[in-house]
């Protein structure tokens, strides 16, 4: 709807998570969500386990006041953790660990170091090729069907997780429930700074809030249980992190659009920072909608719209089945078209569809750019549009 009304007002709209300069985003919160995804780890770990507490970050004024908290801790010798994941969420992350002063240790030394530790994974560590092949960093990040994860060479010499990686639906999950049963699956304590709601990290079956951070996974039941729970692993899976540290982030972020994005209305945008990320303008989509991934789909033996629900990674997008006899036996059969997809989202929908089921095609740029198109495709009342965005922090 807001993108409809801008196109149809004549309003330019720019998405901050697509202002770039050499291909980085140059405006984002992501640090901030490692800084205290980390933290609030630590935190949950010593609540756990009654070995020491820390204020809650929120509580604190600012990051400096927070990393105050680690200062003259006692680290007890199974603090052993791992962190995945080597992007600007992950370096958040580094940095809280580093002012914990908890030793740090090469991903070789996890199997042998005795006492606490932290070690950082990149994808050529928890993931692997499925047939042996040498390792690609470029073939996993175009394709990464042909990996599996790796994880479980390091998860019995750890206790505690943090993931701070990005992760596309694509990929290999990095543990699932079923390892999460095994015997030499010693981690008990889980912050997933990522959050996605089950899918790489098994214990995650939810979002968790600010003021209650902290629930328990069950793993042979495969539920949620009390954080305190004996046999349960800790989960700490807060969505909106960098919320707990306003100042900071705030800071921080006008810092990055007074550096980055405000001369660029005043030089032309000189640099294309704000054409990059600008998705209408002047009653018109731009090239730069190609990311939003559009499901058009039209209903099929019903009255009514089809209905799909969100893609975004928090869920499967899926057309509502029709119930058993309710097909009209009059009247134009409908079928249902997905026209414009990304390829690993078209996947996870093609179970929900009923056949026949319409392989999807791309609709070209020309077809939906001008503002007559538009209204023809969201005002026809058996078409819906949604837009999952991949999950950008």
């Amino acid at each position: 709807k807001l993108l409809k009304a801008c196109v149809e007002s004549n309003v330019r709209l720019i998405d901050y998570e697509l202002l770039t300069k050499n291909g980085a985003r140059v405006v984002a919160f992501g640090r901030f969500a490692g800084l205290v995804g980390a933290y609030n780890g630590l935190r949950g770990w010593g609540e756990k386990y009654g070995h020491y507490t820390l204020k809650p970050a929120h509580e604190c004024k600012d990051m400096e006041e927070m990393f105050a908290q680690l200062q003259g801790i006692e680290w007890p010798s199974d603090v052993r953790i791992l962190l995945t994941g080597k992007g600007r969420v992950a370096g958040g992350a580094v940095e809280t660990l580093k002012a914990s002063g908890i030793p740090q240790i090469s991903p070789n030394e996890v199997s042998s170091y005795e006492g606490c530790f932290w070690s950082q994974l990149d994808v050529e560590e928890y993931y692997k090729t499925n047939d042996g092949r040498p390792f690609d960093r470029k073939e996993l990040f175009a394709d990464p069907s042909g990996f599996k994860s790796n994880f479980m060479q390091y998860a019995p010499f750890a206790k505690l997780y943090i993931a701070g990686h990005y992760y596309d639906s694509r990929a290999p999950y990095i543990f699932t429930r079923e390892d999460a049963k095994q015997l030499d699956f010693a981690i008990t304590y889980v912050s997933d700074i990522s959050c996605d709601i089950d899918g790489p990290v098994a214990s995650t079956l939810r979002a968790s809030t600010i003021d209650d951070p902290f629930y328990g996974y069950l793993a042979q039941a495969e539920k949620e249980v009390d954080h305190n729970h004996p046999e349960a692993i800790g989960v700490m899976a807060v969505d909106n992190l960098p919320c707990e540290l306003p100042r900071d982030a705030s800071l921080s972020f006008g810092g990055d659009l007074m550096e980055h994005v405000i001369p660029a209305l005043f030089n032309g945008d000189a640099e294309g920072v704000l054409s990059r990320a600008t998705e209408c303008t002047e009653g018109a989509l731009t090239s730069v909608i190609t990311p939003v991934s559009y499901i058009i789909c039209r209903a099929r033996h019903s009255p009514q719209p089809a209905q799909v629900r969100d893609g975004h990674r928090r869920g499967e997008p899926s057309v509502a089945p029709q119930p058993r006899g309710s097909r009209q036996r009059s009247g134009p059969r409908r079928r249902i078209r997905v026209e414009r997809i990304l390829p690993h989202v078209r996947e996870r929908l093609r179970p929900s569809l009923r056949r026949p089921f319409v392989v999807p095609e791309q609709v070209q740029r020309s077809q939906v750019g001008r503002r007559s198109n538009l209204d023809e495709l969201t005002l026809d009342p058996r078409t819906i549009i949604a837009a999952p965005f991949p999950r950008r922090i």
